[in-house]
């Protein structure tokens, strides 16, 4: 009856960590701003490890995401592939931060999805701004805690989501034109996600002549079955287009005839220079 997330002992790791977080369920963009996140830093000369849950992943033990087993959640998978970053995954994100330590030695962690972990401490909460119209807690809205919780972040954020092209592997540094491919093209989008309507609208603005959706649950895990039927579902289209986080487990599939391509978006935070300040401000050597 006492509990408040203040009266929680948070556990140092030794290295700043730097969560990444929403308090809604689903499709609030996290990853792709921690992809934005970690390039970001890399290229200011930081060697960061990024930490997830690891989301119906092999196993709820700390492990390192492969890429050459495809052993790892999707979305872990996803941030390895794109920013060749080491990832690692665990139910508990402190165990997660030290294997990522003892593997990797970075000099920064960036949690996914860490704002209600409260058991790890952070130095720095960067949390994404609920849509307008999310008011409603869980079951009945998206929301995982009330909106109030925001006063716990160091900085909200918005995102601003781009199309930056299509592309055949999730590792691709090449994009493709997306406008030139699906102009007129008949395509069959595949996705796996918790909110589809954007991945759809996208394509179609981007002049698609007709897109059919093949929609499945969020996180799910694509068996033979399930290939099979997206291949006799593609007879007739020109492109197969999925999603990155789809991709990673659709990638080498046997679709027939049809192309398969990810459309790849980039997420752009609104408060880019704000986060810049605060993360140069970290000290690489300590917690604090």
């Amino acid at each position: 009856a006492n509990f408040t997330y203040e009266n929680i002992d948070a556990l140092e790791v030794g290295v700043p960590v730097i969560s990444v977080g929403s308090i809604s369920v689903g499709g609030a963009g996290k990853t792709p701003l921690v992809i934005w996140l970690v390039q970001w830093c890399r290229h200011s000369g930081r060697q960061p490890v990024v930490v997830s849950r690891g989301y119906r992943g092999p196993t709820v033990e700390p492990s390192v995401v492969d890429l050459d087993s495809r052993q790892g959640a999707d979305e872990a998978l996803m941030v390895a592939a794109r920013t060749g970053c080491p990832v690692v995954t665990g139910r508990d994100r402190v165990l997660a931060c030290r294997l990522a330590i003892e593997r990797f030695a970075p000099d920064l962690i960036i949690v996914d999805d860490g704002f209600q972990h409260r058991r790890l401490a952070r130095q720095l909460d960067l949390v994404i701004a609920p849509a307008d119209e999310e008011y409603a807690l869980l079951p009945a809205g998206p929301l995982r805690e009330p909106r109030r919780a925001l006063g716990r972040a160091d900085l909200v954020v918005r995102t601003r989501s781009e199309a930056a092209g299509l592309v055949t592997t999730t590792g691709a540094r090449d994009v493709e034109d997306a406008r030139v491919l699906l102009d007129g093209r008949r395509v069959l989008a595949v996705a796996g996600i918790a909110r589809p309507r954007p991945f759809l609208a996208t394509l179609r603005g981007l002049g698609a002549g007709e897109v059919t959706e093949l929609l499945f649950a969020d996180h799910h895990a694509y068996t033979p079955v399930d290939i099979a039927r997206i291949r006799r579902a593609a007879a007739g289209y020109d492109l197969v287009v999925t999603t990155e986080k789809d991709l990673v487990k659709l990638g080498g599939a046997n679709l027939g005839a049809a192309r398969l391509f990810a459309l790849r978006i980039i997420s752009i935070p609104d408060k880019r220079e704000e986060i810049e300040t605060l993360v140069g401000g970290l000290d690489r050597k300590r917690s604090g």
